[in-house]
């Protein structure tokens, strides 16, 4: 978004403000629209009062720099008076707020052991991602949309030269394709392929990646937990060897929080059900265990 005047709005909503860059500058910025000012500056300069709603775990990408502190410290450079809140209820899984917490906890954001939520999300362990894909066949026809998700631990094909798309998701005799990519800057909503594989028929038979499910939830979704993020004795490793995410698996970034904010994000796309298929036998076990630590 180019903000071209000073106070522009009276009131600016920023969603999704974690996914902030350094500046707006893209690759397809002309050179005489291109911005000296940080993207936080133009947006604070843009509104007379700017809200900015952000989860600080939820980056997925090296370039998306938007953080609580981050924001404080160019607000008070500027001169500009601040005031923080938390966010004490969402909706997010059903409202279940427990289900939440016990995802911090399993990841790490969070050390206390959480409150029960078996009883208000319905969450399970798969051992086939024949059985993980029931989430989808099963409820067809009952007006739920249910997807299948997974880790970018699979190369991303470009379509034949027919459209059809390759099935690059392999796991032992099962195949199934990604949906397809977003190749231009931008498109209609109701056209855009991640739109296309979230609202349509389509994209029941395809595999969403962290980068076309966030910013969307789903009634049902099935995970597939690859190798990239595995637990080993007391501690979350990535395996950049294992991922197909370039710029989350270079040495120069820290891959591990990247990788435990996507999967964080997947884990919570589901409204009614979550269901988990674990690749590392070793990981699977830690959820499980996990699971057993909540509180009765």
């Amino acid at each position: 978004m180019h903000l071209k005047n000073p106070g522009d709005f009276d009131l600016l909503l920023v969603d999704e403000a974690h996914r902030i860059r350094k500046t707006r500058n893209m690759r397809f910025t002309p050179k005489s629209d291109r911005a000296t000012k940080s993207q936080i500056e133009e947006i604070l300069d843009a509104g007379r009062i700017v809200v900015f709603f952000l989860d600080d775990n939820q980056s997925v990408r090296p370039d998306e720099v938007g953080t609580t502190d981050l924001i404080i410290q160019t607000a008070q450079r500027l001169n500009i008076p601040v005031k923080t809140y938390d966010l004490q209820a969402q909706f997010r899984c059903g409202g279940c707020a427990e289900y939440l917490d016990w995802i911090n906890y399993l990841f790490g954001f969070s050390s206390v052991v959480p409150e029960n939520w078996r009883e208000n999300y319905n969450f399970s362990i798969e051992d086939s991602p024949d059985d993980l894909e029931k989430i989808v066949l099963d409820q067809k026809g009952q007006f739920e949309r249910n997807r299948m998700v997974a880790g970018f631990c699979w190369p991303w094909s470009d379509p034949n030269p027919d459209g059809t798309l390759i099935p690059d998701v392999v796991i032992g005799d099962w195949k199934r394709p990604w949906n397809a990519k977003a190749i231009k800057s931008s498109y209609p909503y109701e056209k855009h392929p991640y739109t296309l594989w979230a609202e349509t028929s389509a994209g029941e038979k395809q595999i969403g990646c962290i980068y076309s499910a966030q910013g969307f939830e789903f009634d049902r979704v099935g995970v597939i937990w690859g190798e990239d993020l595995v637990w080993r004795d007391d501690s979350w490793v990535a395996q950049r060897q294992k991922s197909f995410d370039n710029p989350v698996k270079a040495q120069s970034v820290d891959t591990q929080k990247y990788l435990r904010n996507a999967y964080r994000v997947l884990l919570t796309r589901g409204i009614i059900e979550t269901r988990l298929l674990c690749i590392d036998d070793e990981t699977r076990e830690h959820v499980i265990e996990c699971i057993s630590e909540i509180k009765p």
